[in-house]
Order: C-alpha cells, then sequence, then structure tokens
C-alpha cells in the first residue's frame, strides 16, 4: 500500500493530529509530524532537534518552537486534545492543564514506534485510519 514506513507514518501521524485538533492549517503541523518522527534519533533532545528542524524547513529554533506549542495550545483550547486520552486507551491529557511540546511528542512518538500501539491502538482507535489496520491483516493472511 505505501512504499515505505515513513509514508505511512506520515499518514497515521496527520489522521492522530488532525483527531486531537491539530490542523495543517497550523505551521506547527509539519514542524510536530517531523519531531515525532525523529525523536528517538535525538534522544529525547528537544532543542537540537527543534534546532535540526528549523535547518531542514528554512526558520530558527525559536520559531520550530513556537509553532509547535501555538497548535498544541489552540487544539487544548478547543478541548479537542484530550482525544488523545481516548485514541491511546490512556489518561494522561488533562482539561485544565496544557501539555509541554516534549511530553506531547514523546509520548506520541513511543505510540507510533511500537508496532502493537501502531496498529492495535492509534489505527484502531482513529477512525479515518481504520484502513490501515485491515490491510495490515490481510497482508499477515
Amino acid at each position: 500500500m505505501f512504499e515505505n514506513r515513513d509514508e505511512e507514518t506520515n499518514v497515521i501521524l496527520s489522521g492522530l493530529f488532525m483527531t486531537i485538533g491539530i490542523t495543517p492549517l497550523f505551521e506547527g503541523f509539519r514542524y510536530i509530524k517531523d519531531a515525532v518522527k525523529r525523536y528517538k534519533e535525538y534522544k529525547g533532545m528537544m532543542g537540537a532537534l527543534c534546532e535540526s528542524i528549523a535547518q531542514r524547513y528554512g526558520t530558527v529554533r525559536g520559531r520550530v518552537e513556537r509553532d509547535i506549542r501555538f497548535a498544541i495550545q489552540c487544539a487544548h483550547i478547543k478541548g479537542s486534545l484530550t482525544n488523545l486520552n481516548e485514541v491511546l486507551d490512556i489518561n494522561y491529557i488533562k482539561e485544565n492543564e496544557c501539555v509541554s511540546n516534549k511530553a506531547l511528542v514523546s509520548l506520541i512518538a513511543e505510540y507510533v514506534d511500537n508496532e502493537h500501539f501502531r496498529y492495535n491502538v492509534i489505527c484502531r482507535n482513529v477512525k479515518c485510519l481504520n484502513y490501515l489496520l485491515v490491510q495490515r491483516q490481510k497482508r499477515i493472511v
């Protein structure tokens, strides 16, 4: 279906972020997707990761950090960020607390990188991604 895992990861992250209210309208959308995909490569060092993302997109680190934070805060204000609890089957996001950039990126990176969580939690619980789970099951059988 996808030529490589990175293409599939992009689709999964897009579906997940739109479900929790972080849409492509925000500049932070592409930054946060990139941050999740590369988080483990940078061993959780958000400063270095944001610097690398800034270089990739021709901007500065502060702008990347700010745009990610803005996207998260907008989703929090709309109340849609708490949808992440349902998607991941956890109780992590609190209605009265906004999560930090690193906390959100690290949590989602862990789920996306883990084969079980990737398909049996994210793809099962994000309606627009259910077809990936079906396709995966067809490949296994």
